[in-house]
């Protein structure tokens, strides 16, 4: 059983391979934490993220909306995410869609 210090440990260290271009490591890391707490939300967004940014698209798409299903707290960042998996995956629609949410997401921000 992983300790909350752990599993912030294990978060902090899979950002940090995001941003350093290394998602595959990011995702190992990611998948052991939330093998340990299946609804970690920020870890999975981060994982949804770093599946985006290793071409693991349909991975990315079902994280992306199930988060935004459940309502996760950053909307503006997951649309972006979804709007980015389905261009690369040729679904311009989908794409599209995903992206005005995007822009009224911000829009709603601003205006809070």
């Amino acid at each position: 059983m992983l300790q909350p210090k752990d599993r912030e440990l294990l978060l902090v260290h899979a950002a940090l391979q995001i941003q350093y271009q290394k998602p595959e490591q990011a995702i190992t890391l990611l998948d052991a934490l939330l093998e340990a707490d299946p609804e970690h939300q920020e870890a999975r967004q981060a994982l949804a993220v770093a599946c985006l940014n290793s071409g693991q698209l349909t991975r990315t798409v079902e994280l992306c909306e199930s988060l935004l299903k459940a309502k996760h707290s950053n909307q503006t960042g997951l649309w972006f995410c979804l709007s980015q998996a389905r261009w690369k995956q040729n679904d311009v629609e989908g794409a599209r869609k995903a992206h005005r949410r995007y822009l009224q997401s911000i829009n709603s921000e601003s205006n809070e």
